[in-house]
């Protein structure tokens, strides 16, 4: 008679795995009870939002004492303008190469060259130039001579065969040449517009034909050089330009013909200089698709503005048309040390506020605002770095 036997090891896998499905519904029933009836996966504490910021409450006395003032905030019609960075630039024209006239030996024309940053007007001297030697001065009068006795020969031919259109051109172009020789000779003998024919070799004076800063010095004392050869490079400080990249989908919206306002990168703030637009040579960036708008600084009474050609500057260009915009005087933003922009709102007598405003950009004296309080807000000016300094303790 046959039995039939149950698999010991197969009975002991059966049993193994009832206990982990089991032991596995236990874990995932009690997970899921956890999650919906356990802590928040974060708290935050002490958290105070932004609306509910310190408010500042001071005497009477300390509010006649610090000077307090307000000024409600005001919808005026302001410019909308766009920032954007530029490079300072010296205009077309503006690079001028100071080459010598003649061949000769470099000499000082003062306590020393004028070196690389030095600032020179119009007219001063730079260096001077002394001719090689009295050989030059002589091949030269020869040129002279030979220029003379070219035109003497054409005024007789002309005297004794009568007018002709051709002998009066060549007699023409032969007083052309000598009065071309006459003046290389007197460059050389350093003494340009006085032709008293001297032998002397008295050096030639090289003067800056504008006001300008001196870029590069080509040359050193002593130094032979030739006829042409380049001396000083000077850079022009007086009309510079400015090279404004735009993003080319912005381009249309710049107020056509509207002048810009330039700052300095640390001078974001400040009342800068008005810079008027130009026609400048094509140019734009494909890779960073920008076009180029070029303008030119104002001349001020000092003929310097103080930049120089390769500095970033801040550029606010305006765009459209003006619109409604809500502005407090530009005393009455106080910046934190992150940057941050702030102001004080008067809530109720010697009550004060602080509140965050984004400043869009600073025109006339005033802050456009983005963000911050409403039209008819009583805002701090005077007496604002005050309260500041209190609420922080580090006020009077």
């Amino acid at each position: 008679m046959s039995m039939l036997r149950a698999d010991p090891m197969r009975g002991a896998l059966g049993i193994a795995a009832a206990l982990v499905m089991m032991a596995h519904s236990g874990v995932s029933t009690g997970a899921s009870e956890t999650a919906k009836k356990g802590d928040p996966a974060a708290v935050v504490e002490n958290g105070i939002p932004e609306t509910a910021l310190a408010t500042v409450r001071l005497t009477e006395r300390a509010v006649e004492r610090l000077g307090v003032r307000t000024v409600s905030v005001e919808l005026r019609s302001m410019d909308r303008t766009q920032i954007a960075g530029g490079v300072v630039e010296a205009p077309p024209g503006g690079i001028v190469q100071v080459v010598a006239p003649q061949q000769g030996t470099v000499l000082v024309a003062g306590q020393s060259l004028p070196l690389p940053g030095t600032k020179v007007a119009a007219g001063e001297p730079l260096l001077r130039i002394r001719a090689l030697s009295a050989s030059e001065i002589a091949r030269a009068r020869d040129i002279v001579d030979s220029a003379l006795a070219r035109l003497r020969v054409a005024e007789a031919a002309l005297a004794a065969r009568g007018e002709d259109e051709g002998r009066r051109a060549e007699r023409d172009s032969a007083a052309v040449s000598l009065e071309a020789a006459r003046q290389r000779l007197r460059i050389m003998r350093g003494e340009a517009g006085q032709g008293d024919g001297s032998d002397g070799l008295a050096p030639l004076t090289i003067t800056s034909p504008t006001a300008a800063i001196v870029r590069r010095l080509d040359v050193t004392p002593g130094q032979s050089v030739p006829s042409g050869a380049p001396l000083v490079e000077l850079v022009r400080v007086d009309a510079l330009w400015v090279r404004v990249p735009i993003y080319a989908g912005l381009l249309r919206s710049i107020r056509a013909g509207a002048p810009a306002r330039i700052r300095t990168l640390g001078d974001s703030n400040g009342a800068g200089w008005q810079a008027d637009i130009v026609s400048g040579p094509p140019s734009a960036d494909p890779l960073a698709g920008t076009v180029d708008l070029f303008y030119r600084l104002a001349r001020l009474s000092d003929g310097n503005t103080g930049l120089v050609p390769g500095e970033r500057v801040i550029a606010s260009l305006l765009l459209g048309d003006a619109e409604e915009r809500l502005v407090v005087p530009q005393s009455a933003v106080l910046y934190d040390v992150n940057g941050g922009t702030w102001v004080y709102e008067r809530i109720a007598p010697a009550t004060f506020a602080r509140k965050r405003v984004a400043v869009d950009d600073v025109l006339d004296g005033f802050a456009v605002l983005s963000q911050g309080p409403g039209e008819g807000a009583e805002i701090v000016t005077d007496g604002a770095v005050e309260i500041f300094g209190t609420e922080f303790g580090t006020g009077k």
